[in-house]
């Protein structure tokens, strides 16, 4: 479980990288960059939440 969760950051890091390079390649203006990655940033943290969250749950019932 732990190492799932180590490669979804992962993953969520090279996501981040890939959109933010892709945006920039695109050179829309910043400020919609920004939001965007922001968007993505806080699904990511809200994604890792869930994951912890069902960590303690399956613990819990152990």
């Amino acid at each position: 479980m732990l190492l799932r969760l180590i490669f979804s950051a992962l993953g969520g890091v090279i996501l981040i990288l890939v959109v933010y390079t892709l945006l920039d390649l695109l050179s829309l203006n910043f400020e919609t960059a920004q939001t965007i990655l922001l968007g993505f940033i806080v699904g990511w943290l809200l994604l890792i939440y869930v994951e912890l969250h069902k960590i303690s749950t399956s613990m819990n019932k152990q």
